[in-house]
């Protein structure tokens, strides 16, 4: 099975200079764990998952902390044609819980997340 087929689309924007506040209002609203942190010009510049909102919020101010400041340096991400077994390896071997799911542009089109938001149990 190819990773495109696991993913969730719900891909939700937010601005790197946007506060830590902000960024899990926005999760709260979208009900995501994950948001696509994005420059000015709307590139992809990384992304900031629930936990790391958690733990910087403990030590700097959620109010007035920009996203860009607690994001990783680097993406780690596969392309929607891999096999889903190799895309698990990768969160496995990175210790990720959110990966990003590109297509072959370079575009994001969603996550594959370790685990389901609660609602998406049946």
């Amino acid at each position: 099975m190819k990773v495109r087929n696991a993913i969730n689309t719900s891909v939700v924007e937010i601005d790197e200079n946007a506060n830590l506040h902000e960024a899990a209002r926005q999760m709260d609203l979208h009900e995501v764990r994950v948001l696509a942190v994005v420059s000015g010009e709307g590139d992809p510049v990384g992304i900031v998952t629930e936990r790391e909102l958690a733990t910087a919020a403990q030590n700097s101010n959620p109010g007035t902390t920009p996203v860009e400041d607690v994001i990783p340096t680097e993406i780690t991400g596969c392309y929607e044609d891999v096999e889903f077994s190799e895309a698990v390896q990768i969160m496995l071997l990175m210790r990720i819980r959110h990966l990003p799911v590109f297509n072959r542009n370079n575009r994001l089109i969603g996550f594959l997340s370790a685990q389901p938001r609660n609602h998406d149990i049946h």
